[in-house]
């Protein structure tokens, strides 16, 4: 963290902490670079490939949420109200700096796109929805309930164009 004019660092900084940017929907996220191997200059052929490259340690490090997310993708069964709750606010954590810098597109595409495998109730929407709202908080003040659950399930497409009353 330092003082910069026009990109230019003008004073010696402190550091902060490691971040990595997903080049696909631009979601930053904390980094521990010191866990990986090395860095992969592309994906290679296959993600067996690309985890003994980068991270061959993954499957024991992450062994408890790889776990859950098996869960997940076999349709949910057996995955406690604890843990659903914490895998619903997930997305929402993610998508709400995007909001707060003015890509709230981007950040309406994440929900969608992490939602969906979960098949979360209006109910948990709205409840996920009411921790951002109040203060300045712009995810909070622009998104409704409809319109994530819209973005989830399209079968619910709105009766009319900027109108989610479903």
């Amino acid at each position: 963290m330092a003082k910069h004019f026009y990109f230019i660092p003008v004073e010696r900084g402190t550091f902060q902490h490691h971040s990595q940017a997903c080049l696909n929907c631009r979601t930053v996220l904390n980094s521990q670079p010191g866990r990986f191997l090395r860095l992969a200059r592309s994906a290679g052929k296959s993600i067996e490939e690309l985890v003994q490259t980068t991270f061959p340690t993954i499957h024991t490090a992450f062994a408890t949420r790889l776990a859950l997310e098996e869960k997940v993708a076999a349709g949910g069964e057996g995955i406690d109200s604890r843990a659903r709750q914490q895998l619903l606010l997930e997305p929402f954590a993610l998508a709400e700096p995007h909001f707060a810098s003015g890509y709230g597109q981007e950040g309406r595409r994440i929900l969608a796109l992490a939602l969906r495998p979960l098949r979360p109730t209006e109910e948990e929407i709205r409840a996920c929805l009411s921790r951002y709202r109040g203060g300045f908080n712009r995810m909070g003040a622009l998104l409704r309930t409809a319109e994530v659950m819209v973005s989830i399930y399209p079968e619910l497409k709105p009766p009319k164009p900027g109108s989610f009353d479903y």
